[in-house]
């Protein structure tokens, strides 16, 4: 990312509503950086990021122990399909608990919520002048012309069932499978078959994947 007078757009999610306050304060507070939106789970960061609808932001701040998923898991399936957004790792506990971890799905840092607001906005500024983070040691980002090769070599010609869309667009929103089952009034083992059918149809590693595919191709 190149320096320029543009400000920095940044999405947050963390399914801590008091860290989000502060997260919120601090980005705020760091000139020539906006704030998108914020979010407590994974796949609705996951479907904003990839959404093409004017909320992909420049940073992600991901939380790596969320109630959904993993937050390595939405930073993976972030910089899977996306080469544009730079995902920050933050953690409350120690940094060795999840910094290899973070670095291999293609975090640019780690930081630890203790050192947020010295270091969060050092990161972001590091980061729109193109600099390597020298906050924490870390491993360059994973490359992902291969998985982005892959994806692109898949034509998706099993198109999904209205149910199977409407079921990870769902997800999508953040809700939970009980909430989906609810919702669409049918069993929870009906939404795991509708959602391990779109899965399949998308050729996905998993939900979040299909989540980020079916965004990128824009199904809801």
């Amino acid at each position: 990312m190149q320096q320029s007078q543009t400000p920095i757009s940044v999405g947050i999610v963390d399914n801590d509503p008091c860290a989000l306050r502060i997260l919120t304060a601090i980005v705020a507070a760091i000139h020539n950086c906006r704030l998108l939106w914020t979010c407590g789970t994974g796949a609705t960061a996951i479907q904003r990021c990839l959404s093409q609808k004017g909320r992909t932001p420049d940073v992600l701040i991901v939380d790596m122990s969320l109630d959904d998923m993993p937050g390595t898991t939405v930073c993976e399936t972030v910089k899977t399909v996306s080469r544009n957004i730079t995902v920050i790792a933050i953690t409350a506990y120690s940094a060795h608990r999840y910094q290899e971890a973070s670095s291999r799905a293609g975090a640019y840092t780690l930081i630890t919520k203790d050192h947020l607001n010295t270091d969060l906005p050092k990161v972001i500024h590091d980061i729109a002048n193109g600099l390597p983070s020298d906050m924490i040691p870390h491993s360059p980002e994973r490359s992902i012309s291969h998985a982005t090769s892959s994806e692109e070599h898949h034509d998706y010609d099993k198109a999904l069932s209205e149910r199977e869309q409407k079921t990870l667009g769902l997800y999508a929103e953040g809700y939970s499978t009980r909430d989906i089952a609810t919702t669409m009034n049918i069993s929870e083992s009906t939404v795991y078959s509708y959602q391990n059918r779109a899965v399949s149809k998308l050729h996905a590693r998993n939900l979040a994947h299909a989540i980020a595919l079916g965004a990128r191709k824009g199904l809801w």
